[in-house]
């Protein structure tokens, strides 16, 4: 004989249901749902409640078996580490680079004007403010810087002794800069002396 395929597997009522109506005459209820075995022991009212209340049991128990969870199969997880994460990311270099090309060179940014009703009026009076106070402090330093390039140092010239290097521009810029600052800063007369 020839191999046939395998058949579904037959459940548990229809075996039980073939081995009593091979035996008794089945009736079928009201609902025509389920069929249930006439048999001599079965005509009180405690059997048929026995019975329809384990056919209900078995009903329950058969759809709560099956697995409802499924499982990721191995070859499907993420993989997933910090590393590749951090490679996904751009880089914070060239981030900064585009926004420093970006901003343009000696734009000032106000982060105290927020955005609102005459915004690019308000930006350009604290704009103009700025500069001149800028061209007054810078004045300042200039002219402090003249006054003391004007004066003539007076070194006296000793015999033997080589000639003493002028300062450098360096140096006289920060000579005008400690005397504008000795000049503007509040001094406590405690120090005053020192």
């Amino acid at each position: 004989m020839a191999p046939t395929a395998p058949k579904k597997r037959p459940s548990i009522r229809s075996k039980t249901s073939k081995s009593t109506s091979a035996s008794t005459t089945t009736t079928n209820s009201g609902s025509g749902l389920i069929s249930r075995p006439i048999s001599l022991s079965s005509n009180s009212k405690k059997d048929k409640r026995t019975i329809k209340s384990s056919l209900f049991k078995h009903r329950i128990e058969k759809t709560h078996s099956t697995p409802t969870s499924k499982r990721r199969r191995p070859s499907k997880k993420l993989v997933s580490n910090l590393d590749s994460l951090a490679d996904a990311l751009p880089d914070i270099e060239e981030m900064s680079a585009g926004r420093a090309s970006k901003a343009g060179v000696g734009k000032i940014k106000m982060d105290s004007l927020t955005s609102g009703k005459g915004l690019m009026r308000r930006r350009e009076k604290v704009e103009v403010v700025e500069r001149e106070r800028f061209g007054r402090n810078l004045g300042l330093l200039m002219g402090s810087m003249n006054t003391s390039a004007s004066m003539p140092t007076v070194v006296p010239k000793v015999e033997g002794e080589a000639p003493q290097p002028q300062p450098s521009a360096t140096t006289k810029r920060f000579q005008a800069l400690r005397a504008w600052i000795g000049e503007t800063i509040d001094k406590d007369s405690a120090f005053e002396g020192k």
